[in-house]
């Protein structure tokens, strides 16, 4: 589960966030106006997946693949998105 903090209303020190995290066994996305800025949360193997994923040429060239899709304005939004699922689940029917 993850919990959200806004740095506007927040008060803790990061060493209360690592007890809260701990204790609560969540991880944390850290808000900024609004926005989230950061995650802060148990790694585990994150740092071998990052690792092995930076790695990966595919990946990679994927990635780079869908910031150019995301940029060039073909974007959907939420809600066509949304549309398109229903649209499909009743084709399945």
């Amino acid at each position: 589960m993850i919990a959200k903090v806004n740095l506007e209303d927040c008060e803790l020190s990061v060493q209360k966030m690592i007890e809260f995290l701990a204790l609560k066994g969540r991880n944390i996305v850290i808000y900024s106006n609004g926005k989230p800025q950061y995650f802060f949360g148990e790694i585990d193997d994150f740092d071998d997946e990052v690792v092995s994923l930076s790695q990966n040429q595919d990946f990679v060239n994927y990635l780079a693949e869908c910031r150019q899709r995301g940029k060039s304005g073909k974007n959907l939004s939420f809600a066509e998105v949304q549309q398109r699922l229903i649209e499909l689940e009743s084709l399945e029917r």
